[in-house]
């Protein structure tokens, strides 16, 4: 089948929503299927003033280079556009929004579409108000989430019900490499987003608190953003690492920390669980999916800084706690495998 995947422009960047739409993007490619890559270039350079023309050389040109961190196969055609019906064939069989800005743009297309498809992975109100992204729930598309509590939500305003199909993890890349003893007794890595809903000023806290007491803690902060004053100095910052850079670093420590509010699903949190860290998270939305409390990780209330503290300095005096968790959070990540996502996600795609 034809199937077509509407990008809200072209992020330079490694992000997490993109690189599961990349994912499934390969996994349909190299399952016989014609797969094409829409990307909305209009918003490219919005806020520069420069001919249009011009910004529409550019945008092609950076389009072409961009993501510069995944590797496509070599069938995936990749499209820059500028107008959603005039750029997208009308002889694709499927058509997929993958943001609240791509999925009234996809309702609205003309063609002999089989199906139209708007893949959910976050409450997008960062975008759009709340009521303006309940009415995109309620187009009438083929709504695919990546969590339950997201299908909960979506199903409350869909007029049909919505699928979710739960992110997978790439376990050729995520993977235990290093046994745990053999890692730094004192070993953290995070993922470091200013957002609210990221709490980035908490792992920050958190950090700082644990490096008071433990001076000989190893930090290390993987970030789309570029360093500033506010990460301290003993802190490994790596700026845009890719994906086995990031798996690298996750197999170099004992724990893994979250601190985020909310999460569409929270796929980092999985990858460090797929490599043998000991996941140390708040309970945020996505967080639940996967990860039990005492079981496979440790869960603390969101912004409970003091408990998060306390608890990473216990699992880091405790060898045979973190051997546990461990354990279980490596079969609960090899449960629930990037084929498998994959797999369900082009069942829903190709199904009549």
């Amino acid at each position: 089948m034809k199937i077509a995947f509407v990008l809200y422009g072209n992020s330079a960047l490694p992000r997490g929503g993109s690189k599961i739409i990349y994912d499934y993007a390969n996994y349909l490619a190299n399952h016989h299927h014609q797969v094409t890559l829409y990307y909305y270039g209009d918003c490219f350079l919005k806020s520069r003033k420069l001919p249009k023309l011009l910004k529409r050389m550019t945008c092609r040109f950076f389009y072409r280079c961009w993501p510069d961190w995944y590797k496509f196969e070599k069938t995936i055609t990749k499209k820059t556009i500028f107008d959603y019906d005039k750029g997208i064939s009308k002889n694709e069989d499927i058509v997929i929004a993958t943001d609240v800005r791509t999925a009234k743009p996809v309702k609205k297309l003309k063609g002999n579409f089989k199906k139209k498809c708007y893949f959910i992975q976050g409450f997008e109100n960062w975008v759009l108000t709340d009521e303006e992204v309940y009415d995109t729930y309620r187009l009438g598309l083929c709504n695919i989430t990546v969590s339950n509590w997201l299908k909960e939500l979506v199903d409350n305003y869909s007029k049909t019900p919505s699928f979710c199909v739960a992110n997978g993890v790439n376990c050729d890349i995520f993977k235990k490499e290093i046994d745990l003893k053999n890692r730094d007794k004192y070993s953290i890595a995070f993922h470091y987003n200013s957002s609210k809903n990221k709490a980035g000023n908490d792992a920050i806290e958190v950090i700082k608190r644990l490096h008071n007491q433990i001076p000989e803690l190893k930090v290390y902060a993987v970030s789309i953003e570029k360093k500033t004053d506010i990460i301290p100095d003993y802190v490994n910052y790596i700026y845009k690492a890719s994906q086995e850079k990031v798996a690298k670093i996750n197999n170099n420590c004992r724990v893994f920390l979250s601190t985020s509010v909310e999460e569409g699903f929270g796929l980092p949190g999985i990858e460090a669980m797929a490599c043998g860290c000991i996941l140390v998270s708040t309970k945020n939305t996505g967080v639940f999916e996967y990860a039990n409390e005492g079981e496979n990780a440790v869960l603390l209330d969101v912004h409970d800084i003091d408990g998060l503290v306390t608890n990473i300095k216990r699992i880091f005096e405790d060898f045979s706690l973190q051997k546990k968790i461990s354990e279980k959070a490596i079969a609960t990540a090899k449960e629930r495998s990037i084929e498998k996502s994959a797999r369900k996600f082009e069942e829903i795609l190709v199904k009549e």
